[in-house]
């Protein structure tokens, strides 16, 4: 069987590589390129729960939830519009049965706007990533630990109050 050998230099069929990419690499990274644009360059990148956060009305200067809405043990996640400015919350209820209200922000990340996400019994800053366990929800104030609000329980709901709630702005206002 005939020894394939490679067409020497200068010989019909050599082709000197001179530090240039293959043509399928050079097409791969092309197209890689195309999707990095699309990624960073186009949409919303909200997180999910942000997104999906339920808009409150105030009636008679107070927000209302029906407490048997969060003993599943899931963080649900509010959005209260007052005069062009908006305030995040969310409501849980622990195994303990405590209900726990907090804002969607901290002292420390609450210029990133991206909150916080339920992981088992924690909830976890979207930013730096620490963990709080539900027990400390609304007990503890300062660093990363998220805003405690204002609550009270009567008659089977959880009530806000609009003052409360307007006090709050500040930690949703990015201008």
């Amino acid at each position: 069987m005939p020894e394939k050998r490679l067409p020497e230099k200068g010989s019909p069929g050599f082709q000197e590589n001179q530090g240039r990419l293959p043509a399928g690499w050079v097409v791969a990274l092309c197209i890689s390129a195309v999707f990095a644009g699309l990624y960073f360059f186009s949409g919303d990148r909200t997180p999910r729960h942000i997104a999906r956060a339920q808009v409150v009305q105030a009636i008679g200067g107070e927000v209302s939830h029906e407490l048997a809405d969060f003993s599943d043990g899931k963080a649900r996640y509010f959005l209260f519009r007052s005069e062009a400015q908006e305030v995040r919350y969310f409501i849980l209820m622990g195994a303990d049965g405590v209900v726990r209200v907090a804002l969607d922000a901290c002292e420390v990340c609450w210029q990133e706007n991206l909150g916080y996400v339920q992981d088992g019994e924690s909830m976890v800053c979207a930013h730096c990533g620490l963990r709080f366990p539900f027990s400390q929800i609304g007990m503890k104030q300062g660093g990363c630990h998220p805003v405690p609000l204002n609550h009270r329980v009567e008659g089977g709901r959880l009530i806000l109050s609009v003052e409360d709630l307007q006090e709050a702005v500040a930690y949703f206002t990015f201008s």
